[in-house]
């Protein structure tokens, strides 16, 4: 988005010099030319202008689940880390269609990768934690949450990508080996 539209908030090309999304608008028809829109952004004061950017930011605000939560107040930091791994997980997964995490804890991340996906499935064993990220998360139509162990469950159908961030080295091998020869395609 251009800095008019971010003033204006209106879509413009400034290649074919119409507004974009809709309604196409050509200059000389009645549309506002980038001198016009340049001149009504000049009249704007700064305040204005800020509201004008950030007003489709203002969405329903989406609480923190516990565990990131106690993050933001103990180690802010971490939640850092934490991002870029999902971060690079995503670019991993791109283009994946269905994906599977394994302990998603309070879902803080799977987002980032959910829009990389036509489906990702998020398990942990606590019942508390799925629950909270179902209330949470719901307008997220493509992630769903399970309560699942993977030592005893093995989630269905087949995975073009599973991923686990800060959960697989606290398992025993031995106990998720079915989960690897099953359930993930190569």
């Amino acid at each position: 988005m251009n800095p008019v539209e971010w003033v204006l908030g209106i879509p413009y090309n400034r290649v074919t010099g119409q507004r974009s999304h809709g309604e196409m608008t050509a200059p000389d028809e009645g549309g506002l030319s980038v001198p016009s829109l340049v001149d009504k952004a000049q009249q704007l004061t700064q305040a204005e202008a800020h509201k004008a950017g950030t007003d489709h930011q203002f969405v329903e605000s989406i609480p923190l689940g516990p565990w990131t939560s106690y993050s933001l107040l103990n180690d802010p930091k971490h939640m850092a880390f934490v991002l870029a791994r999902y971060k690079f997980c995503a670019r991993i997964l791109e283009g994946k269609q269905n994906i599977l995490e394994i302990g998603c804890g309070d879902a803080f991340g799977t987002p980032i990768v959910a829009r990389h996906a036509k489906y990702l499935l998020a398990i942990d064993t606590d019942e508390r934690l799925i629950e909270g990220n179902e209330e949470r998360l719901r307008s997220l139509s493509n992630i769903h949450f399970m309560q699942a162990d993977i030592c005893k469950d093995i989630p269905a159908p087949i995975y073009d990508g599973i991923f686990s961030i800060d959960v697989i080295e606290h398992l025993d091998s031995q106990l998720t080996k079915p989960l690897w020869r099953t359930r993930v395609s190569v």
